[in-house]
């Protein structure tokens, strides 16, 4: 997709990733419905069946389009060493990280969640058709308000929403409630994932932009998940499942007042731009002291050098 921009600017991530969000509602509603009074096992037949069909639609259409570019094969993690020194993008992926710690429970305990508050199954699949809905304006309006109030302020948006996302899990007992809560789903992942692409693609330069992508998503759907569905896994046994939600909703908002300063843009220059300055006044500065080294050290072999013929001389 990021190679597709480079040859469509035209075409936003949002308007690309929107189908994704339709084929999430199409899905959950029909398979609710599916599986209900039947076998739960029937959930990873269908899964399998449509990602088999999503394999062959994706093969026939990229045939015959070449080999792949450098952008999408080989560089992708050999830039993973010279990015880890831009302190910009490490920030923020560790707040993805910790935002995660807390927000795989929603995933993973939300189904657990609405079961014992007595929730049929079409009425899950409902909410996680809600959630697919609630997404296709979100990726219709992000550009927009990416350019209106930044991508950083974006992010943190996004992270207080899923505090009062978690917060309403641990107070609603009725279901159909629980479920309007999935209207937020939009304003929180769908929000987050493009302004954090968009973050990303105006902090790294164009070469490395796969992997800057490749590392949000390391951090997103693997260490911030594993690490936060196994915390969540030790909170709802200790805790129940409202006051896991609870105790997350908390840690969700600590590092949405984090983000808040610590994902500031500068005024009047884009990231790359701040980054580079930053790279080259850090480049001036050492290269600053190396030169006073070596003068430092021409001084000393001079007087060394002059103290050496003297004695000669005196010899």
């Amino acid at each position: 997709m990021i190679e597709n921009q480079e040859q469509h600017p035209n075409l936003s991530y949002g308007r690309l990733r929107l189908w994704g969000a339709v084929g999430w509602a199409l899905s959950s509603f029909a398979i609710g419905r599916a599986i209900a009074g039947q076998d739960i096992r029937l959930v990873f037949v269908y899964a399998a069946a449509f990602m088999l069909l999503g394999w062959l639609v994706a093969w026939r259409g990229t045939r015959g389009q070449g080999g792949h570019t450098p952008l999408a094969g080989e560089r992708t993690w050999r830039g993973a060493g010279a990015l880890f020194r831009n302190r910009r993008l490490v920030v923020l992926l560790a707040l993805i990280t910790f935002l995660q710690l807390g927000a795989a429970s929603i995933n993973t305990f939300y189904p657990i969640y609405m079961s014992e508050l007595g929730a049929s199954r079409p009425l899950i699949g409902t909410a996680y058709t809600l959630q697919g809905l609630s997404e296709l304006p979100l990726y219709l309006l992000a550009a927009a308000l990416i350019r209106r109030f930044k991508s950083g302020r974006v992010i943190a948006l996004t992270f207080l929403v899923f505090a009062a996302r978690m917060f309403a899990y641990s107070v609603i007992r009725a279901p159909h409630l629980a479920m309007m809560v999935e209207a937020c789903h939009g304003f929180s992942f769908s929000l987050l994932l493009v302004a954090s692409v968009d973050y990303i693609n105006r902090l790294v330069p164009r070469e490395w932009r796969a992997t800057g992508q490749a590392l949000f998503w390391a951090a997103y759907s693997g260490a911030g998940s594993i690490l936060g569905n196994a915390w969540a896994g030790m909170l709802y046994d200790r805790l129940g499942v409202q006051g896991m939600f609870r105790a997350n909703a908390a840690l969700a908002l600590a590092i949405a007042v984090a983000a808040v300063f610590l994902l500031r843009e500068p005024a009047n220059r884009s990231l790359l731009d701040s980054q580079h300055s930053d790279a080259c006044y850090q480049g001036t500065k050492n290269g600053n002291i190396a030169r006073l080294q070596d003068v430092i050290i021409g001084k000393l072999e001079a007087r060394a050098e002059g103290r050496s013929r003297k004695h000669e001389t005196d010899i």
